[in-house]
């Protein structure tokens, strides 16, 4: 059986007409959208044993190729404790990956969200006083990587690579976006950026009104800086929806 044959066996198999939107055969996986607004990317693999040694094939856009997503799982986890500041780097890639997620009209044109992984872990900016700050130079990080460099490495496959080349399309196209984040959030680290005008760049950024509605109103006196410029992981109910994003590619949880 092909790698699209046995995608598509998957896919069929999910399917069983309940979905408004019916599960989407992609390049390495089988997407299933859920009426809440997010989706889950199921891998495919299957199981080769020779020589008394087991290995696992995933299914991809170039046909069955050694993949094993517990060893991308062991090296998120690997890489995240090593910096001390596990909840923080979760969190990091959560943010980067909602905003990569916050436009329809970017999908497939936008890096995966296992790439955006791959850079956060590598550019992260761990500072434990300013969420928002960390979120701000993380980004800041990952753009000016991309400026120099488009190709990301598979962090587990030897000679493998996540992007296409160098310029890749999709790594320059979230080069740009997050350059466009930046802009709009240089705001606030003003002195004098207000609660509302804070509010105002996270929904810009994220493309969405939750942080204005939640937080109506200007509260007197007090500047961004006050707020932690909102410490991003108080709004409860949007870090819930911002886990929506944290499914990769390959199906597993690097967030």
């Amino acid at each position: 059986m092909s790698a699209l044959d046995a995608r598509w066996m998957v896919r069929d198999a999910i399917d069983d007409g309940s979905f408004a939107t019916p599960p989407e055969v992609r390049g390495n996986c089988v997407r299933v959208h859920y009426a809440a607004g997010y989706h889950v990317d199921v891998p495919v693999y299957r199981r080769v044993e020779k020589d008394g040694v087991v290995t696992y094939e995933l299914a991809s856009s170039s046909g069955w190729r050694r993949s094993d997503a517990r060893d991308v799982s062991a090296w998120f986890e690997r890489e995240i404790s090593a910096t001390g500041q596990t909840y923080l780097v979760r969190r990091l890639v959560r943010y980067l990956k909602k905003h990569a997620r916050s436009r329809d009209s970017w999908c497939g044109r936008i890096l995966s969200g296992f790439g955006v992984t791959i850079l956060v872990v590598e550019r992260r900016h761990l500072d434990t006083s300013r969420e928002d700050r960390a979120v701000y130079e993380t980004m800041k990080a990952v753009r000016d990587r991309l400026k120099w460099d488009q190709t990301v490495r598979h962090p587990v496959t030897p000679g493998e690579f996540v992007t296409s080349g160098s310029p890749d399309a999709r790594a320059v196209y979230l080069r740009d976006r997050l350059t466009e984040a930046l802009d709009a959030l240089a705001p606030l680290f003003d002195s004098d950026c207000t609660r509302r005008k804070a509010l105002s760049c996270w929904d810009k950024v994220f493309n969405t009104d939750f942080f204005g509605l939640r937080y109506d109103g200007e509260s007197s006196g007090r500047s961004a800086a006050t707020y932690g410029a909102l410490g991003l992981g108080a709004v409860a109910g949007w870090e819930a929806a911002a886990a929506g994003a944290v499914l990769s590619d390959a199906g597993s949880r690097h967030a």
